[in-house]
């Protein structure tokens, strides 16, 4: 019994450690000036492009073609931001320096953006990457929707091998990037930059 108390000694915040909000006592921890993030309302839609891109190559292919069109955006981003391949990060792009980029890497933005994501995005011509589209090319609306529909489908497990697969990419930009750093020591540091094409299925 003993042993059982002592476990459980200062598991609980203090009731005087509350502060009174009419009838509620609130919690120090929900006090915190922080939101909790819902995967399929917050996040899932800013990963639709990258899960395209994996749906329409083999992995490989799709792994070098993320790597070079991100990597030839990230230039022209803001000083500070890192272009991760969210649909939002898109729009960080000045518009003054839009029309330049396309006609220096047409082949890169018809292969990794247009081709799998074009038909979504003419669905949305206000999204932030609507810039990126050939607003020439004839779309078919219903296509687009279906395949909008399935891709959501794939996605909504966010935390099965495929969607956490699409998830780490962004972080591993950010980590290239320099904007995250991880305790000295820990493996995980040696294989967050090689993920994936270049770890083993047990790292």
């Amino acid at each position: 019994m003993t042993k059982k108390k002592k476990q459980g000694k200062n598991r609980y915040t203090p009731v005087d450690k509350h502060t009174r909000t009419k009838s509620v006592l609130v919690a120090p921890i929900n006090r915190l000036p922080v939101q909790p993030i819902i995967w399929d309302r917050d996040l899932l839609p800013e990963h639709l492009w990258l899960e395209m891109l994996f749906h329409a190559y083999d992995r490989r292919s799709a792994l070098n073609l993320y790597k070079r069109f991100v990597e030839s955006l990230q230039p022209h981003c803001p000083q500070g931001e890192v272009m991760c391949g969210y649909v939002s990060d898109f729009g960080l792009i000045p518009p003054e320096q839009r029309s330049e980029y396309l006609r220096q890497n047409e082949d890169l933005v018809e292969a990794a953006f247009r081709k799998p994501f074009g038909n979504i995005v003419s669905l949305y011509p206000e999204a932030p990457c609507s810039w990126l589209m050939d607003h020439n090319a004839s779309v078919s609306k219903d296509d687009a929707i279906q395949q909008l529909s399935k891709s959501i489908i794939r996605l909504l497990p966010g935390k099965d091998l495929h969607a956490g697969n699409i998830r780490v990419l962004p972080f591993r930009q950010i980590l290239q990037q320099g904007k995250f750093f991880l305790q000295e020591g820990m493996r995980i540091i040696e294989l967050l930059p090689k993920y994936p094409e270049q770890c083993t299925e047990q790292e």
